[in-house]
């Protein structure tokens, strides 16, 4: 199929997003696009849907050689469905994903019959564009990361003895796992008494819990100090709220370690992990959706720790973060050489190249893949999610949600592609005595766990012979014995943790 030349691109936009990373993200992949303008014989328009008048922004996408969606709104999804299904225009298309891929292209519904081969998704990251690729298998997508670098500067050598404070800044929300955080802090205060580290959080919490499950945990913000005050780091985690973007990378600018233990079902690039880096900051972060490129780029300035999957959903090992956080107490900090893989320059040529791409594929329908062709087939069946005690269902979400819950059968190949690695406990050995997790509460007749991302489940504890049972205790110091059989399945679930 010849393509034709691009010379007529138009960017079709949205600045009416309620997330304060997007208010970043859209304005620099719109300056990025714009640069384009700049190239002999090639013209660039932005049009921002919902504030233009509808019939005005139409006119516009007519006469366009290539349409770019830097968001899919219900703004933008309004214009793209009126000009293929209402007037049949299949100008090429090229769509920005924002983690649309790990809720197997759910928000892509509405689009499912008029995407084609033809059209180019944009993913911020290599794992997002793989998810993408396992919703629509002959979708080609590529990766071009969001253009938000700051500018890399040099950490002075007195800066590099190491650091002795943690930070975590974001939404504090149960996906990114500030629970499994405040719990490798323990272990990594065990493992070194001597250190006198801190945990800094900015951030509050935004009560949104797991939209694609349906619920979310109702007092997360109350429950993280409790965890610290139970695992004895009252002392050593400073709750500091929301700041503005200038204080924020003011605060991000002195020496620390940047540290996440992040899910979070959208976690396609990680914006306040990427502001650390370019400040000269290390990272100790979840391997997990866009942490895999930051560590591409930023090399030993970031240190990994791979979640695992379970039978009560996928989970970052405390053990595993501690380690991590550990070795990036050791490493070197870098900044300048990895911020500007994310700079508008770097971002504007990687567009340029793609535009020799554009049409270059027939206008074939894209069709869903099989994983989530089956998880569409049921979006609208699922009933209302009833999380059980402790948590709450999410208003609104009962007929939009898209998972059963995080063991979700359907939900694992979506785990793999953004970087969930399969179980890493087998067999039958366990250890002589377990360490219990502060979400975990064993009663007379039963053990409850309330992990406040993954859910609610009571197991009963199965009285058995005394030669078939573990010892357990909590970090209080409290013991019980549990069935070998039971413990067996805490510790799979990354609930216990215990030396062989």
């Amino acid at each position: 199929m010849s393509r034709a030349p691009v010379r007529e691109i138009v960017v079709l936009t949205s600045r009416r997003s309620s997330w304060l990373s997007m208010r970043r993200i859209i304005p620099a992949l719109e300056r990025a696009w714009a640069a384009l303008g700049r190239e002999p014989g090639r013209r660039v328009r932005v049009v921002a849907a919902g504030e233009a008048r509808f019939a005005s922004v139409m006119g516009t996408l007519l006469k366009a050689d290539l349409v770019v969606v830097t968001v899919l709104t219900p703004a933008t999804r309004r214009c793209l469905l009126a000009l293929r299904e209402r007037l049949r225009v299949w100008t090429p298309l090229v769509l920005h994903t924002h983690g649309e891929g790990t809720a197997a292209a759910a928000r892509l519904g509405a689009l499912a019959g008029i995407l084609t081969e033809a059209d180019l998704f944009l993913a911020a990251s290599r794992r997002e564009a793989r998810s993408v690729r396992l919703c629509f298998p002959r979708a080609d997508a590529r990766v071009v990361p969001f253009p938000i670098g700051l500018p890399g500067r040099l950490v002075s050598r007195r800066a590099e003895s190491g650091p002795r404070r943690f930070v975590f800044a974001g939404r504090v929300s149960e996906q990114k796992g500030l629970h499994v955080v405040l719990l490798a802090l323990r272990v990594l205060a065990r493992r070194r008494p001597a250190w006198r580290g801190s945990l800094d959080v900015y951030g509050v919490s935004d009560g949104l819990g797991s939209p694609n499950m349906g619920f979310r945990f109702k007092t997360y913000g109350r429950f993280l100090r409790r965890v610290a005050a139970t695992l004895g780091l009252g002392e050593r985690v400073r709750w500091l709220g929301r700041l503005s973007p200038d204080r924020l990378r003011g605060a991000l600018g002195r020496d620390h370690v940047f540290v996440s233990a992040s899910l979070h079902s959208d976690e396609d690039f990680g914006v306040a992990a990427l502001d650390s880096l370019c400040l000269g900051g290390r990272a100790a972060l979840s391997d997990w959706g866009g942490h895999a490129d930051l560590k591409e780029r930023f090399g030993s300035s970031v240190s990994l720790a791979r979640p695992l999957d379970s039978p009560f959903g996928p989970f970052v090992p405390a053990d595993r973060l501690a380690d991590a956080m550990a070795r990036a107490l050791q490493a070197r900090p870098g900044g300048a050489d990895g911020a500007r893989a994310y700079s508008i320059e770097r971002c504007a040529r990687a567009l340029s190249r793609l535009c020799e791409r554009v049409g270059g594929r027939p206008a074939r329908p894209l069709r869903l893949g099989p994983a989530a062709a089956r998880v569409h087939s049921r979006i609208g069946r699922l009933p209302p999610a009833r999380p059980g005690p402790g948590f709450a269902a999410l208003p609104g979400y009962g007929s939009a949600r898209i998972f059963a819950g995080y063991d979700d059968a359907l939900l694992k190949p979506f785990l793999r592609a953004y970087g969930v690695g399969r179980r890493g406990v087998r067999g039958g050995r366990v250890a002589k005595t377990l360490l219990l997790v502060p979400w975990v509460r064993v009663e007379r007749d039963r053990v409850v766990v309330r992990d406040p991302h993954r859910g609610f489940r009571a197991l009963p504890r199965r009285s058995a012979r005394p030669q078939r049972t573990v010892a357990c205790r909590d970090v209080l110091g409290r013991s019980w014995l549990l069935s070998r059989r039971l413990a067996f399945w805490l510790l799979r679930c990354g609930l216990a943790c215990g030396r062989q």
